[in-house]
């Protein structure tokens, strides 16, 4: 593996993070004004710059969809 893509991996995993925090963020805040814009604004700007971690963001999509199956069947099952 060479250095680029050893640095891309956590990098696109920080920005899922922020995906994730910014999406519960709209949801979770009850805000008004310019105060309720900035989680969008996060969300907005981490989601432009998803793409230019390529390829390397897919490890990190991939291990955060099987945490959600897997908590998901986990409590189904409980």
């Amino acid at each position: 593996m060479d250095l680029e893509t050893a640095l891309l991996i956590p990098g696109g995993a920080a920005i899922l993070v922020y995906i994730i925090g910014s999406a519960s963020g709209i949801r979770l805040l009850g805000e008004r004004g310019w105060r309720r814009a900035l989680p969008w604004i996060s969300l907005i700007l981490s989601i432009v710059l998803l793409p230019f971690v390529g390829v390397a963001a897919i490890g990190s999509i991939l291990a955060s969809l099987t945490a959600l199956v897997y908590v998901r069947y986990r409590r189904r099952y409980r």
